[in-house]
């Protein structure tokens, strides 16, 4: 059996990590954890049926080693992945993306009742405390399901701040 590794340079800093084959140190990929761990945007890939992506920023949150977004059922990507699971998601650094976190993975779509409390730890992350309540209510009337993003492969760069 071949292992290919590939190692690219670029500016500062290149990192590749496939976890089936470990190729990231275990310090690199702690600090690829602890970048996810901070509310960030993320920008989710989906194939759409012409075989082009389809992009969309979202808000999520990292948990045991698996990304998780809230959407609604009318949203492009929930039926982009009910038709293809693969996904890549680009999770940048503000405002300048110096630093960033791309994955490969798949996308399960979790049944109704996973989506909470998952949803409201999501919410927790991104709106002020004194708004979380009235969110998460609004969120409950809305036809949800929720992503799990499950990597397979982690790109990430740093200009020397976090990874």
């Amino acid at each position: 059996m071949t292992i290919f590794i590939y190692i690219f340079f670029y500016l500062n800093k290149l990192y590749i990590l496939d976890q089936r084959k470990y190729i990231m140190s275990d310090k690199n990929f702690e600090n690829i954890k602890a970048f996810l761990n901070h509310p960030r945007i993320a920008v989710v890939s989906t194939i759409k049926k012409n075989g082009t992506s389809q992009l969309s920023p979202n808000w999520y949150i990292y948990l045991d080693g698996s990304i998780y977004i809230s959407t609604t059922k009318n949203r492009a990507k929930y039926w982009n992945i009910s038709r293809d699971n693969r996904v890549s998601l680009c999770i940048y650094s503000e405002p300048l993306a110096t630093d960033y976190v791309v994955i490969e993975g798949q996308c399960d779509i979790l049944p109704k009742q996973k989506i909470f409390p998952i949803t409201e730890e999501i919410v927790k992350l991104y709106v002020p405390k004194d708004l979380v309540e009235d969110r998460v209510s609004q969120i409950k009337k809305e036809d949800r399901v929720l992503l799990k993003i499950t990597p397979d492969k982690y790109l990430s760069r740093s200009w020397g701040s976090v990874i």
